[in-house]
């Protein structure tokens, strides 16, 4: 690392104060450096000090940095970048980390998918119904805005997986991220991305054997459904649909596959 990298004076008072004894070094450095990004000490984009500084602090040898670097590297909150402006750097995780970590664990444990699509059918309409009871009109606004995408697809000439998958997912997550409880989304979105694969397929083979324009047409009028209750403030309906909605696509998605054991990776 370059001095040029080096984070202001008042990150490097923070890391002077871990501890210096316990579990093995790399472990002990990692879990501190943790703590700072989790309590927002650190940022996203705060560089820490060079490296020369931080062998100090810790008082430990390059390699028992590097490597307490390279955990932090792999949970995605450190990334390394070379050059002149380069150094060592705070990164914000996205859920795909939680994805992969919770999905191996599942394979490991031998979850079906239709395990997986269980728990979503359970959760995901509860964030439609808190949704309904605490929307605002922009909200509404980009709820239909995202139909009218997805309805869209259904016109193009030549769609693709992509498109589809795309716009249906944006509506998807727009019920869930401004349902009010980040926990909740939290817990959707790493269902979501563990069904991904089912989802992407199921949408290939539409598209292949010309039955997109129904499907879509159909999800459509579902979404639409979804919204009116929503901007009505019918918090019961709307969750009861959206069940209703996700366990009807959900066997058209998942079909043979739910004894297959889910594979974070797809």
């Amino acid at each position: 690392m370059t001095a040029e990298a080096a984070a202001p004076s008042t990150r490097s008072a923070m890391l002077s104060d871990a501890p210096r004894r316990g579990k093995k070094a790399a472990q002990r450095i990692a879990d501190y450096i943790r703590d700072l990004i989790g309590k927002g000490e650190l940022v996203e984009g705060d560089a820490l000090p060079p490296e020369a500084m931080l062998l100090e602090q810790f008082e430990v040898s390059r390699p028992t940095l590097r490597e307490a670097f390279r955990i932090l590297e792999a949970e995605s909150l450190l990334v390394t970048r070379q050059g002149a402006a380069g150094g060592v750097f705070v990164t914000r995780p996205d859920l795909s980390v939680a994805s992969r970590n919770i999905g191996l664990y599942l394979q490991l444990s031998g979850t079906t998918i239709a395990d997986v699509f269980t728990a979503l059918e359970f959760v995901e309409p509860i964030t439609v119904g808190l949704l309904a009871r605490s929307h605002s009109r922009a909200d509404i606004q980009d709820l239909r805005a995202a139909i009218d995408d997805l309805e869209a697809v259904s016109r193009a000439e030549q769609p693709t997986g992509t498109m589809w998958s795309s716009a249906s997912y944006r509506f998807h997550q727009m019920l869930w991220d401004r349902c009010g409880n980040a926990t909740l989304a939290a817990q959707v979105t790493v269902l979501r991305e563990l069904l991904r694969a089912q989802w992407d397929a199921g949408i290939r083979y539409s598209i292949e054997h010309g039955d997109h324009v129904r499907q879509i047409r159909q999800s459509c009028r579902s979404y639409t459904r979804a919204v009116d209750l929503i901007e009505a403030g019918d918090s019961v309906a709307a969750e009861d649909h959206w069940r209703k909605h996700t366990r009807t696509s959900g066997r058209r998605i998942i079909g043979a596959s739910g004894s297959e054991t889910v594979n974070p990776i797809g």
